[in-house]
């Protein structure tokens, strides 16, 4: 269809769109939630709030996402991690 974004530049208008923002993941530590944080962290140039009753799975993932953000040029710093139940 005319007019329709291509993939690149749909994928590079959402990472601009994300740009400065703040997410807050809530079950970080593994499964879905887990996904949904490293696609943010490599995304976007914002703060990412993981939060899990999982501080070991948290305090993995936060290493893992530290470590690419670093490799890549980005601000570390902008991962946080909050143990948590908000059920």
């Amino acid at each position: 269809m005319r007019g329709d974004p291509s993939p690149t530049r749909a994928g590079a208008a959402h990472r601009k769109a994300l740009e400065g923002l703040r997410a807050v993941v809530t079950g970080a530590a593994s499964g879905i939630g887990r996904e949904v944080a490293c696609d943010l962290a490599a995304q976007s140039g914002g703060r990412l709030h993981l939060v899990d009753l999982d501080g070991a799975g948290l305090d993995a993932l936060a290493g893992e996402l530290r470590s690419r953000a670093l490799a890549e040029g980005k601000a570390a710093s902008d991962i946080h991690v909050h143990r948590a139940d908000i059920s």
